[in-house]
């Protein structure tokens, strides 16, 4: 197998103000998780084992995409539980993604990338750069400028090499973390970075979800 995925399902979504967890929001044309699951299979993957909410039943079953295998796992607390307890359930492969279902739409190309640069290198990321000024604020007040010039917007899906994915996990209890390839950092895997899409968005407040559910109407059947 060339390429697996933990998709990262877990989260309850409280800023989206939905009733259920964000995941499984629905979109035209199903839910962010089967959106992701879907672009994940159009771009090779295989296999997809799923950080769920502990104790959660979706309303109905996950529509998985044909020609993709896909498992459900209780997440944990934290969303590095979550890809570990999704870990132990993945087969053989080369390289493993971890992704966002909050993040329903890929680029083109972009795992195929992806997967080139985490099998040459150990690690690869979707990234852009930062468009925007950035600033410290302390009690309101935005007290001082930080140097944007290299500062660069990272997204998933995230690429390891499986060999590198294997020494990742005894870290993902021991760190804690915002994404993945902090955790390869740690590892002594920098990932390379390949161009990302503002596309890739992660659906977190209700302003995203609006603009998620224009762009799959645009794409559904």
């Amino acid at each position: 197998m060339e390429l697996c995925a933990v998709v990262a399902a877990a989260g309850g979504g409280e800023r989206l103000g939905a009733p259920v967890p964000k995941a499984f929001v629905e979109l035209p044309g199903g839910t962010l998780l089967e959106h992701s699951l879907r672009s994940l299979a159009q771009q090779g993957v295989s296999f997809a084992a799923v950080a769920v909410p502990p104790g959660f039943q979706p309303p109905r079953p996950v529509a998985f995409p044909p020609g993709m295998e896909a498992v459900l796992v209780e997440g944990g607390p934290r969303r590095q539980d979550s890809v570990l307890n999704a870990a132990r359930l993945l087969p053989p492969a080369r390289v493993v993604l971890v992704h966002d279902a909050a993040r329903p739409f890929l680029r083109p190309g972009l795992l195929a990338e992806l997967a080139a640069e985490a099998l040459r290198h150990g690690a690869a990321v979707p990234a852009l750069p930062c468009p925007d000024t950035l600033k410290i604020v302390e009690g309101g007040a935005a007290v001082r400028t930080v140097d944007r010039s290299g500062v660069h917007l990272v997204q998933t899906p995230q690429a390891f090499r499986r060999d590198v994915f294997d020494a990742m996990l005894p870290l993902y209890d021991r760190l804690h973390v915002t994404d993945d390839a902090a955790i390869a950092e740690a590892a002594g895997f920098p990932p390379r970075a390949v161009e990302g899409s503002p596309f890739t968005f992660k659906v977190t407040r209700p302003a995203d979800l609006e603009l998620a559910r224009i762009l799959a109407a645009r794409s559904a059947p």
